[in-house]
């Protein structure tokens, strides 16, 4: 992740705000979507299965309904952060999504100061 302020800015260290080209991220569709993104921005490491991602999110769902819910969170989280969008200026993409794992693009172009404050 970048040390500076970039194109996409999550700030978690104090209220949720998320920043996209300077431009407040309001478009989440529940407070799920961005505890999604809240998370994957903490847990840069490493590729996080998707079956945990649901269960953690979705704990009191069958698993399927926890996989569902987890894909149009994931679809919302991509759509209102640009992920998807060639003109949003996000490459490269901040999330890398594969059928079986999610992870932030610890390499992509985004800033967090969870980061920020775990380098000082």
């Amino acid at each position: 992740m970048k040390s500076d302020p970039a194109c996409l800015s999550i700030r978690l260290l104090g209220p949720f705000q998320v920043t996209l080209m300077g431009k407040p991220v309001t478009a989440f569709q529940s407070d799920k979507a961005r505890a999604l993104l809240a998370y994957l921005a903490v847990e840069t490491d490493r590729p996080v299965r998707r079956e945990t991602l649901a269960g953690l999110l979705w704990p009191e769902s069958s698993e399927h309904s926890a996989r569902t819910n987890l894909r149009s969170a994931l679809a919302n989280v991509r759509q209102v952060i640009g992920d998807r969008d060639a003109e949003s200026g996000v490459d490269p993409p901040c999330l890398l999504v594969t059928r079986q794992t999610v992870q932030f693009n610890p390499e992509g172009e985004a800033w967090t100061d969870v980061a920020a404050f775990s380098v000082c």
